[in-house]
């Protein structure tokens, strides 16, 4: 598992983790010791953005300027954290599988191994540079190089692989999902007559790494259920108020947050909360929040892009009952 906290991030918490207990050999490579990796038998320790060189050049398809620019390692790795691709290396060597998946970059990882050396990133790069330039080029060149500009029209032409070349705007399939949608009546289930959205995010929190953040989480409060004042009046909701909310796959008991910048019949959780394993995430743990996906299940999936469905889940709210766990 590299730099990924599935137990956090995915749907049917449960179900996830009598999976991660399943596994024969799970190792993990992160900054710290995840709430995943609490469930496998190595962690290893990567370096961070400073402890490496790397190269930015996948997203210059993103930039009104498409460069590529070099950036250089700034100080030692700490202790025994090392880039994550040499990690990888000695992962793959071990279990006699190639490295990236490519025949021909393994024989050239073994090969510099026989002389004592690592594959470094600066040899990857140099096989994913354009024609006419090189990496000796691009270190020396402050800011990095320019490329040029795509031809008008080249877009269309090399990577829209429509037979003729246009974007489909309108496909059938998604014409007649949307039609769908339309005449499907919101609220027709009155156990669970509300809409659950989970796939937000908030200012100092970005998806679960960042929890351990003093500097952002210590002014962020644990996540709660954002509910209209229609609703909470209709519901005798006090803001700050445990409520227990409901899908056909679970309960959770969460605070009630009451805004009006919601619709009255929707309710927001923030997700990748939940930490309550026994990581290195201490400041995390400190302030764990509730795993809305132990609400969500792996069976209901966008039909388009084969994703878990995180939002417009329907679900249920009410106040939570004196006594009750």
């Amino acid at each position: 598992m590299f730099a990924g906290n599935p137990v956090i991030s995915f749907p049917d918490t449960a179900k996830m983790e009598a999976a991660l207990d399943r596994l024969e050999l799970l190792v993990c490579l992160d900054i710290y010791l995840s709430d995943t990796a609490t469930f496998g038998q190595w962690a290893l320790p990567a370096a961070t953005q400073f402890e490496k060189s790397s190269m930015h050049f996948m997203v210059d398809k993103y930039e009104q300027s498409r460069r590529i620019e070099w950036k250089p390692q700034v100080v030692e790795p700490a202790g025994q954290a090392r880039p994550e691709w040499h990690a990888i290396q000695d992962i793959c060597i071990a279990a006699g599988a190639p490295f990236l998946n490519n025949p021909a970059i393994h024989a050239q990882v073994i090969e510099h191994r026989a002389r004592g050396e690592f594959y470094t990133e600066r040899n990857m790069y140099e096989g994913v540079l354009p024609d006419g330039i090189t990496l000796d080029e691009i270190i020396a060149s402050p800011g990095g190089i320019e490329l040029p500009a795509p031809e008008p029209g080249s877009f269309f032409a090399n990577h829209v692989r429509t037979a003729d070349h246009n974007l489909q705007l309108a496909p059938a399939d998604l014409v007649a999902g949307i039609e769908q949608a339309l005449e499907d009546e919101h609220g027709s289930d009155p156990n669970f007559p509300f809409w659950l959205i989970s796939g937000y995010r908030r200012l100092r929190s970005f998806n679960s790494w960042t929890h351990n953040m003093p500097s952002l989480t210590d002014s962020l409060t644990e996540p709660a259920a954002t509910i209209h004042p229609d609703l909470a009046s209709h519901l005798a909701i006090a803001d700050g108020e445990l409520v227990t909310l409901t899908t056909a796959h679970g309960s959770i008991v969460i605070a009630a947050q009451i805004s009006d910048r919601i619709r009255p019949d929707t309710i927001a959780v923030p997700q990748f909360w939940g930490h309550t394993y026994h990581s290195g995430q201490t400041r995390a743990r400190q302030r764990p929040g509730i795993n809305i996906n132990r609400l969500h299940n792996t069976r209901d999936r966008d039909p388009y892009t084969g994703m878990p469905m995180f939002n417009a889940r329907p679900c249920r709210i009410e106040r939570k009952e004196s006594g009750s766990p």
